[in-house]
């Protein structure tokens, strides 16, 4: 299996893939419930407190066309402006059809 992290990162960054997915699902998950205007970093956050770093896989779900950057606006829990994210159409439809996000692999989700 080939290595999914750099020798120089830090031991956060060298997560088991599963763990990663998982952590993908979830993100995915709530930018697609969240509404239209889309959801930046610092709200992702508030939603799951108990997860650190999911803004972390952003990058990640971009770059496999699953979420598109929304419109820059002032996150009130710093006052700086954060790019929001929105889930790409072909999500968005797949979650009306499936109800994506209720529940992860049998855990219940619960969203703030």
């Amino acid at each position: 299996m080939s290595q999914t992290f750099r020798n120089s990162d830090p031991d956060t960054s060298r997560q088991p893939v599963k763990n990663k997915l998982t952590l993908q699902l979830i993100c995915l998950a709530a930018i697609a419930q969240h509404s239209p205007d889309g959801i930046c970093a610092g709200e992702l956050g508030q939603l799951i407190p108990h997860i650190d770093g999911l803004w972390k896989r952003l990058s990640e779900l971009q770059s496999q066309h699953l979420i598109v950057r929304g419109p820059a606006k002032i996150y009130p829990g710093t006052g700086k402006w954060q790019t929001t994210w929105i889930a790409a159409p072909e999500i968005k439809e797949q979650q009306q059809q499936l109800n994506l996000g209720g529940d992860l692999n049998g855990k219940e989700i619960y969203w703030h």
